[in-house]
């Protein structure tokens, strides 16, 4: 849903973004969301090359996943940390 209303508040826009278009942008579950996809994008190609049986390959998507998770995680507290040093 996020992303259609992105996608809806980009598509007009000409030259350079308006605050509120880079502030949406920079959402944190749109970040968690891309490295959650790349996670399992990248257990995907491990299986892919390893070819291992049902459980094993349940096993390397949900690592994946959490692994994706967690990277999507830790910047989110840097840059919460960094905007209240900005704010205040």
């Amino acid at each position: 849903m996020r992303m259609a209303r992105l996608e809806t508040a980009i598509e007009p826009a000409q030259g350079m973004l308006t605050d509120e278009l880079r502030r949406r942008l920079r959402d944190p579950l749109l970040l968690t969301s891309l490295r959650v996809r790349l996670g399992i994008v990248l257990g995907v190609a491990f299986l892919m090359t390893v070819k291992p049986s049902l459980i094993p390959s349940l096993i390397v998507i949900a690592i994946a996943a959490a692994a994706g998770w967690l990277a999507g995680q830790v910047p989110q507290r840097r840059i919460q940390h960094e905007l209240g040093n900005e704010v205040g």
